[in-house]
């Protein structure tokens, strides 16, 4: 896969240890925005998957997962038009700008959004987003981590 290049809305970055481009986006969105290792997230979301009976990739898994370390999920925002946001746009925003932003970017793809720049494997930024979390102090119960 070729790496797309960074723009004023996007910064390629891949958590994944190994580099692989694979359907771990919700493993890294977590971890880039918690700023814990890929393996730590893939550890914990796998054995709460474990303890839920679902899927790690199941959105109604990993929102409850995001829940339970204390980031609660926000509505798709909208323009005054009603519109949608895309992703470069989304990160344009002076709230998003400060903070640490968890969103599905897309259908069925889970990004993060830190500084003002949608960090992913690949350019969404003229993606719809959905849904999103924002992460203030969440981080994983070291216990989950071990």
């Amino acid at each position: 896969m070729k790496i797309p290049p960074d723009t004023e809305t996007f910064k390629y970055f891949n958590a994944n240890p190994e580099g692989n481009h694979t359907t771990d986006c919700v493993v890294r969105a977590i971890c880039m925005a918690l700023g814990e290792s890929w393996e730590d997230i893939s550890r914990a979301l796998s054995e709460f998957a474990i303890s839920n009976s679902m899927s790690p990739c199941d959105p109604k898994l990993y929102e409850k997962f995001l829940y339970s370390i204390g980031v609660a999920k926000r509505s798709q925002l909208r323009k005054e038009n009603g519109k949608k946001y895309t992703a470069g746009e989304f990160a344009k925003l002076k709230w998003v700008e400060s903070r640490t932003v968890i969103a599905h970017v897309g259908s069925h793809h889970l990004s993060c959004f830190k500084d003002g720049k949608l960090l992913d494997i690949w350019d969404g930024s003229n993606k719809c987003v959905g849904n999103y979390w924002i992460v203030s102090c969440a981080s994983i119960p070291s216990s989950r981590t071990k």
